[in-house]
Parts: C-alpha cells; structure tokens; sequence
C-alpha cells in the first residue's frame, strides 16, 4: 500500500509545524514505509516518526550537560485526556471545553516556571496523548513543547521542575451534572 504525496506532505507540515527538523528525510520516509500499511492515520505516523527522530529532538532541547528540565503530568490528569482522544481518520478530543480549558490553564500554570528560568517550555507525557495535549493547548500555551516519553533517548536526564494535575472532582461534577438531565 503506497503513500500518496498529500499523506507524506502532511506528516511533514505537522512535523514542522511543532518544530520538529525534516532534515533527516531518510529516516522520515523509511518510518513512513515501515508503519504505511498499518495506519493512513498521519497524527499516529507523526508519533511514529518523532519516536525515531528522537536524537535530534532530545539535542534540540537538552542543555549543554545533557540534562532536560521538564514538567509532568498525574497519572490521573493523564488518563483523562487518554479517554478523551479519538482516532478515527483523524485525531479528535472529546473533551468538555470546561476540561479542556482547565487543563490548559493547569498546563500553563506550570511551564510558566521553565519559561521564568530561560528555558523551553517542556510538558513529558505518555505517548498516547502527546499529539492530542498538544492540540489542546495550541491556543491556550502556543509555545508549549509536548514531548513524549518515547522521545526521549537513554543518554538524556530528565529534571522535572513541576507536575500538571488537574481537580478530577471538576470533571466528575461536569459529568454528574450532564447526567441529571438524563
């Protein structure tokens, strides 16, 4: 099953679009040729490429001494916007825009710690929700890198300055009282 121009042009205007280099087109069009046949999703064949590009991408954001200083997330606040994110032909977040706002800003109030240090804006997540936290903070926190665990090679530390969590009970309220209309 053979790509079509407009898919890998895709993969490459997301690629860029988060700041991610193209320069490494071999290895690009060799993920793209390994994962083609399985998916025709680009949001999962960008996943797939960044998880291979993550040389350049822990060097792009790593300091001198190799160190890389990061926010977190819960597992809790994680495994909510996990059951949120749909992938039919393309990524959909099936949030509240209540939820959505709320994590955004408990996103941003924690980065905002790495940008008052002079340093990039950095969220670590599971790979499941990467692609998904970054589109729902592409309003809200335009400067935020999402990076995902798979993305990070084994000869970068990890320092986290911070941990995202949001109020769970906000989102069961939300859900308790779309329930009593029911």
């Amino acid at each position: 099953d053979l790509m079509k121009i407009g898919d890998i042009q895709r993969v490459l205007q997301g690629l860029l679009r988060e700041g991610v280099s193209i320069r490494d087109m071999e290895t690009i069009l060799e993920t793209l040729g390994d994962y083609a046949a399985r998916t025709k999703d680009s949001d999962i064949l960008i996943e797939y490429v960044r998880h291979r590009l993550s040389r350049s991408i822990c060097e792009k954001y790593r300091a001198a001494n190799r160190t890389m200083h990061v926010v977190t997330m819960d597992p809790a606040t994680e495994d909510l916007i996990a059951g949120g994110i749909e992938h039919t032909d393309r990524l959909n977040v099936k949030l509240s825009p209540q939820v959505i706002r709320g994590i955004s800003e408990a996103i941003a109030s924690e980065v905002i710690r790495l940008a008052q240090q002079g340093r990039p804006m950095i969220l670590l997540v599971g790979p499941t929700c990467r692609a998904g936290i970054k589109h729902m903070t592409l309003q809200t926190v335009p400067n935020l890198v999402v990076l995902s665990y798979n993305e990070i090679t084994r000869d970068t530390r990890i320092e986290a300055v911070g941990m995202v969590s949001y109020q769970q009970r906000s989102a069961n309220s939300a859900r308790t009282t779309a329930g009593a209309g029911a």
